[in-house]
């Protein structure tokens, strides 16, 4: 148990440590993904869009650095419990995203520059501002098509992968975002199963 609350206590200073780098602008590998990196991505995708038929993603074609969106919880420590220290090299150090990465050609690749002036662009909360600002009057099938133009215009970003001494756990954290109060993000723990990666526990999370 000491250990486990130790390994939290110093995963949280990782975690603190990356967000307060957030300033520096990360460095782009010239080493391209692993295959593990990449089985671990599809199968994050692969649970993320578990329930959606014929699932469409704008998915960022650069990662972020682990931990620049940290939401780990004091009470998380058994979710990492599996992790030895292990750490990135570079803290800051990220990578573009591989056409093996999407499940299907629905998910798109994307700058997420560009994505990101899409996603204010089509942001319901201006439709709102401007109903409250102006007093227009805003119809059920207005709200709603704003709403399916924010999500169709969403970026989904991974960050970059962690993984255990053995390779046998890896972290990994997602977020997807549509607008100021549209979105949602994981921090997850994957397992490796002869030779298979799948979602193993969900350690905390967020939704606006």
């Amino acid at each position: 148990m000491f250990k486990r609350c130790l390994f939290a206590t110093m995963l949280v200073i990782i975690l603190t440590a990356f967000s307060q780098d957030d300033s520096r602008k990360p460095e782009v590998s010239k080493t391209p993904l692993s295959p593990e990196q990449i089985f671990v991505y599809r199968a994050v995708l692969a649970d993320y869009v578990k329930n959606d038929p014929a699932p469409s993603l704008n998915i960022a074609k650069r990662t972020e650095p682990f931990g620049s969106g940290g939401f780990l919880d004091d009470n998380d420590d058994k979710c990492i419990a599996h992790f030895k220290r292990q750490r990135p090299t570079k803290l800051l150090t990220v990578h573009q995203l591989s056409g093996k990465v999407p499940l299907s050609p629905k998910m798109i690749l994307v700058d997420p520059d560009r994505q990101s002036a899409l996603v204010k662009q089509n942001d319901p909360q201006q439709l709102i501002h401007r109903v409250i600002d102006g007093h227009d009057a805003l119809s059920d099938k207005e709200l709603g098509e704003s709403v399916t133009r924010a999500f169709a215009t969403g970026l989904f970003t991974f960050s970059e992968v962690v993984f255990d001494k053995r390779h046998k756990y890896a972290l990994v954290q997602y977020s997807f975002w549509c607008g100021s109060l549209c979105g949602s993000g994981e921090l997850l723990v994957l397992k490796n199963r002869n030779g298979k990666w799948f979602v193993n526990k969900r350690c905390g999370g967020w939704v606006s």
